[in-house]
């Protein structure tokens, strides 16, 4: 007796479900954007960016009358194709090589920019964390969005 109720209630259920998922389906495979951090970051303007903790976006720095120390946290080889006019690198791999050059460009009142690839990418986090909590320095930013940010202006 108790057991009929809940069967027909599974019943409908089960109907439900399996009429929804043809619609469901199709519109999966309709699909023809690339769900990727490199496809979203072109696909969002850099004034839409999504700007977290610790991060500013590129239009808010370049509107800022601060003078700006760029710091390139990704790759050699990233920076030696392309990077920001005037940018330093300084990143995991060369930080004992290159942090005497960075303080020798740095200044008490400069803003310090650090970014690297992409939305995606932690290196610019990491270094701007060493800079604040290594060096002592308050005035370090992370470009939100990264190069691709840059790239997209």
């Amino acid at each position: 007796m108790f057991l009929q109720p809940l069967r027909r209630s599974l019943t409908e259920a089960l109907i439900l479900l399996l009429a929804a998922f043809p619609p469901a389906a199709f519109d999966l495979l309709s699909l023809e954007f690339s769900w990727t951090p490199g496809a979203l970051s072109r696909a969002m303007p850099a004034e839409t960016t999504v700007v977290r903790s610790g991060e500013m976006s590129l239009k808010e720095i370049l509107s800022s009358d601060t003078p700006i120390l760029w710091v390139d946290a990704r790759r050699e080889i990233d920076y030696e194709k392309e990077h920001i006019p005037g940018a330093l690198l300084l990143n995991e791999e060369n930080w004992n090589e290159a942090a005497g050059r960075f303080f020798e460009a740095w200044s008490p009142e400069v803003l310090v920019v650090v970014y690297c690839n992409s939305v995606s990418c932690g290196r610019s986090h990491h270094i701007a964390k060493r800079l604040k909590e290594e060096a002592g320095l308050d005035n370090v930013v992370v470009l939100a969005g990264g190069w691709q940010a840059w790239k997209n202006r």
